[in-house]
């Protein structure tokens, strides 16, 4: 671990004295595309880590985002599930009102309104370990049959998520094109599977459902499913992570 600290480590050093760097794609993604371009990473959606066994994750520096910790689909068929929800809980998109959308975060603390009579939370569930979204519709509990097993999550985090690299930027426009300058890494470790249940069921970690419609292309009006978001927010990273020295590493 501590090797891929440091290469990672040197290769952000390089990165950083580039100074500015024009985004190499437009949107809220491109400050994580560009910079897995220019560490020679090729874009993949496998579960498994980025650089060796560091998974990275991009942001804006001074923002109070949330940091997307890995999507997954609730247990059962593919895409059965979601398509259920939606037509379950789902509200007409404002541009193709025949299509229905669902945004929504959810967490174990409160119910989250969804247009005048529907709302949903998750809860965790021990004895069948497994995470289950809550829906209410008309004031009455609705069986949504949506779940996430632990054995997925635990997966997922062991794969993929064992160790971070939090990489800051700072970015401007010129000429309506973004640049980023890549001037902070921190690097932190998994501390335990247990606290990442535990802090769902204190609400901290949530779950976003991002389903939306195609805006153009060739696709444009059909249901465009982005993912099924574990986030958690940069300021509670500590809860779930050990963050790492970089000195302390280089000299161990």
């Amino acid at each position: 671990m501590s090797k891929n600290i440091i290469d990672l480590y040197r290769v952000f050093v390089k990165i950083k004295k580039l100074g500015y760097v024009k985004s190499m794609r437009d949107g809220v993604t491109g400050i994580g595309y560009t910079f897995e371009t220019l560490i020679n990473k090729q874009e993949d959606n496998l579960p498994i880590a980025d650089y060796g066994d560091i998974e990275i994750k991009a942001m804006h520096r001074f923002s109070k985002r949330k940091i997307h910790l890995f999507n997954a689909t609730p247990d059962g068929d593919f895409l059965l599930p979601i398509k259920r929800l939606v037509d379950d809980m789902g509200y007409p998109d404002k541009e193709f009102p025949k299509v229905k959308i669902l945004n929504v975060s959810v967490n174990t603390k409160d119910y989250t309104q969804i247009g005048f009579y529907k709302k949903m939370k998750i809860k965790v569930d021990y004895e069948n370990e497994k995470i289950v979204l809550l829906g209410i519709k008309y004031e009455k509990n609705i069986d949504l049959a949506i779940s996430w097993s632990f054995d997925m999550s635990k997966e997922r985090l062991q794969n993929k998520l064992q160790y971070l690299a939090v990489v800051e930027a700072s970015s401007k426009v010129i000429s309506g094109v973004e640049y980023f300058h890549y001037n902070k890494i921190s690097f932190f470790k998994l501390r335990d599977y247990k606290l990442f249940i535990k802090l769902i069921e204190k609400g901290i970690i949530t779950i976003t459902f991002k389903v939306g419609v195609f805006r153009n292309g060739m696709k444009v009006g059909q249901i465009h499913d982005r993912g099924t978001d574990f986030s958690i927010n940069y300021e509670d990273m500590r809860l779930l992570y050990k963050k790492y020295s970089i000195m302390r590493t280089f000299f161990m």
